[in-house]
C-alpha cells in the first residue's frame, strides 16, 4: 500500500516517546539510587534504546557510562527507516563502549580503537551427539525473517554441488514461503518449524556448523 510508509511512521512517531519515557524514567530511578558512575547496556543498536541511552547521558553527565552491544546492523530498504537508521548510527558512534562481533562493525560505525571488544570465534561443545548418516549439517534456529539474510542463506545452497551438505532451519518467520519453494527444488534443505526447547537444542548440538 502506498500509505505505508506513512501509517508506520504515524504508529512510530506516537509509541516511540512513550518507550524512551517510561525506560529512562526507571533506569534514571536506578541510576540516582547508586554511588559512582553505572555503565549502562543497550543489546540492540535500535532507535528507542540508542536514544533513551542518548537521554541518560545528557540527565546524568557525570554518572553515566554508555556501552552498547551490536550483534548485527541493519540495512533497510525503506527511505524512512534509512532515515532513522543513520540518525540511530550517528547518535550510536558517540558512545563510550562497544562489544562488537567482528572489526568491521567499528569500521563501518566509525568507532575509535580502544572504544571496543570484539568478541566473535568459536566455542566447542561438550558431549556433541554428530548425527550419523549426514556429511555436514548446518543449523539455524531463530526468526526465519528475510531482513535477517535468511534468504541468504537459503540462495546459498545452491552454490554448493556436495550432495552430503544439509541445510536445517528451524524456527517461523516471514521467509517460511520462500523456504518452502527452495526445498521443493532443494532436498538438501530441511524446514522444521517451531519445535519444543529440547529439540532445537538437541539440533543445535548435533550441527557440524551453527548459524548465529
Amino acid at each position: 500500500s502506498t500509505l505505508f510508509p506513512y501509517t508506520t511512521l504515524f504508529r512510530s512517531a506516537s509509541k516511540q516517546p512513550w518507550t524512551i519515557v517510561s525506560m529512562a524514567r526507571e533506569a534514571g530511578r536506578y541510576i540516582r539510587n547508586c554511588e559512582g558512575k553505572v555503565v549502562v547496556v543497550i543489546s540492540y543498536m535500535v532507535f528507542r534504546h540508542v536514544y533513551t541511552l542518548r537521554l541518560l547521558k545528557r540527565l546524568y553527565p557525570k554518572k553515566v557510562v554508555q556501552a552498547c552491544v551490536v550483534p548485527d546492523i541493519f540495512f533497510p530498504t525503506r527511505w524512512i527507516h534509512k532515515k532513522v537508521n543513520k540518525y540511530t548510527e550517528r547518535m550510536s558512534s558517540k558512545f563510550d563502549a562497544y562489544v562488537l562481533y567482528t572489526a568491521k562493525m567499528a569500521d563501518y560505525l566509525n568507532i575509535k580503537k580502544g572504544h571496543y571488544e570484539v568478541i566473535e570465534g568459536f566455542r566447542e561443545v561438550l558431549h556433541r551427539k554428530p548425527e550419523s548418516g549426514v556429511e555436514f549439517k548446518v543449523v539455524y534456529a531463530g526468526l526465519l525473517n528475510v531482513r535477517y539474510g535468511v534468504g541468504r542463506l537459503v540462495e546459498a545452497m545452491q552454490l554448493i554441488d556436495d550432495p552430503d551438505v544439509q541445510l536445517h532451519l528451524y524456527g517461523a518467520g516471514s521467509a517460511e514461503q520462500m523456504i518452502r519453494n527452495a526445498m521443493q527444488n532443494d532436498k538438501r534443505i530441511v524446514f522444521h518449524g517451531r519445535v519444543p526447547h529440547d529439540e532445537a537444542t538437541d539440533a543445535i548440538y548435533s550441527a557440524s556448523a551453527l548459524i548465529n
